[in-house]
Formats: structure tokens, sequence, C-alpha cells
């Protein structure tokens, strides 16, 4: 059924024109980042929805892996979810892991709140629940997220990322990531017990802040383990090599121009480090 920019499935639908109210039995459907399942609910005049044995996740798939289940619930379209006691639940089986109430962000709009964890299975470091969090709409300009990751085998990962912006003038962004990864268990031939970490620093200046200047830099920086065990793309799984650069540029008129770079290039398999200082570069056109 769809509605507007809200599309939900459902097994019967029952609605009354005249009283505006309507009553869905076993209907899913999506809500802001996550997907709100339930056995019956009821639309009320003003929008509003109740839902009663139901599941919030942000699995997509009809039965997910994980969900914090409830008993009740009211959907306050494009504000809020707010639950009764709810606990969550993986596989099917209750965790020891439950709140008397439940809130959860339901605006499309950029906005506070958690980060629902993802969950599964690594061959080396056991269960997991993954990149769980908090975002933070600091202000117009900045914005917060901090994520972190836990491991049955004892290693753990936390992430915060600040990205800002100021318009015409300059955006960008700054991450750093620190973990512990223990692989296997102690006294195993494989053990391995290592601290790690990650710097990334995006930085662009907008042409129209200074015409004649202008300044850029984009720092990676990563320790091998943590690209080989905390890595969250593919990308980065499968590189070796990083590059880091930051450079300054000014110009007098159409005559005179300074250029100052420095670089900086590690390899995480031979663990080979080169960094150039600053080359600055001087030009006088005749």
């Amino acid at each position: 059924f769809k509605q507007g920019s809200e599309v939900f499935d459902a097994q019967t639908i029952r609605y009354d024109f005249v009283t505006r109210k309507g009553i869905i039995h076993s209907v899913t459907t999506k809500q802001s980042e996550g997907y709100l399942h339930g056995k019956e609910v009821k639309r009320m005049p003003d929008n509003s929805i109740n839902v009663k044995s139901g599941e919030f996740t942000t699995c997509d798939l009809p039965d997910p892996h994980y969900a914090f289940r409830f008993y009740k619930a009211r959907v306050i379209p494009g504000k809020l979810i707010i639950t009764g006691p709810v606990y969550m639940e993986v596989e099917g089986i209750p965790l020891p892991i439950a709140l008397p109430f439940g809130i959860f962000p339901n605006n499309p709009k950029r906005t506070s709140g958690l980060i629902l964890p993802s969950y599964g299975e690594s061959t080396s470091q056991g269960f997991y629940l993954q990149n769980g969090g908090y975002f933070w709409n600091i202000n117009d300009k900045m914005t917060l997220k901090v994520t972190g990751s836990i491991y049955t085998g004892g290693s753990w990962s936390v992430s915060p990322v600040l990205n800002y912006k100021n318009r015409y003038k300059y955006s960008g962004n700054f991450s750093l990531g620190l973990a512990q990864n223990i692989i296997s268990t102690k006294g195993s031939p494989d053990y391995q017990n290592s601290h790690d970490f990650h710097v990334q620093w995006s930085h662009r200046q907008d042409p129209k802040a200074r015409p004649n200047s202008s300044f850029s830099a984009s720092v990676n920086i990563y320790s091998s383990n943590y690209v080989k065990y905390t890595a969250v793309n593919t990308d980065t799984y499968l590189t070796n090599t990083f590059s880091s650069s930051i450079s300054y540029q000014r110009n007098w008129g159409n005559n005179l121009q300074l250029t100052a770079a420095s670089t900086y290039t590690q390899n995480t398999r031979t663990h080979g480090v080169q960094l150039a200082l600053p080359n600055i570069t001087f030009n006088v056109n005749t």
C-alpha cells in the first residue's frame, strides 16, 4: 500500500472512511532508517499509528536477524517511535538487555539520535555487535557521529567522525579510530593482541573564499592490523598503500606564485613509510 511517500506491506487492511480509522494486520513498513513490524496496527485520524506486538530493526529481511521487540508502541510520523517495555532479540533468542521504554528517532531530516548496531559473526573474533552508537547534530555547520563495536573474543573498537561545513568558505571531515584486536585464544600459535588506530582528515577550501590562495588536506594513516580487522569497506581492506598530502598555494596577481606541499606514503604490508617535508616552490613569470 502506498500513500504519498509512505509504503508498507500488510496481510489485511480495513479502513473506515467515516471515522477515518484503519486496522492493519501483519504490517511491515520503513520508518526513516529502520523497519517497523507489527502484528496489529491501528491508524488514527491524526495519522499517528498504534502498534501491538511488534519489533523495530535496521535489518531489511522479512524475518530480521535482530530486533527490538515490544508489546505496545506509538508511531508519530516524522518525529518518534515510542514503545513500552522493550528488549533485544537476536536470531529469535531474547538477550538480557531490556528497558522500561524505548524512544527511536523517526525524522527524515538530519537529527540527533541512536545508531542501532548490526549483528554478525567473525571467524577470528567471534560474535559481534558492530557500528552502534550516537549521531549528534551539533548545529548547521557541524555533526558528530560516534560508533563502536564489541566482540565476544574481547576485541573492541570506537570511531568518532566529525563533519564540518561553512558554506562558501570550507568543508571537510575528521575521523579517528581506536581498536584492540584479539585474535584466537591465549596460548594458541596464531594468538594476537594488538592496539591499532587510524586517522583521516579531509579539508577542502571553497574557491570563492579566498580567490588568491587555497589550502587542502587529505590525510590517511592506518596501522596494519586496523586495516586487516577493523576496515569498514572493501576498498580499504584490499588496499596496501595509503597516501596523504597537505598543500597550500598563494598567488600575487598574475606574476608571483607560491606553492608548498607535504606528502606521506605508507605500505601496511611492508610497513614502509615515506615522508616528504614541505616542498616549497616560488615562481615568477617573465
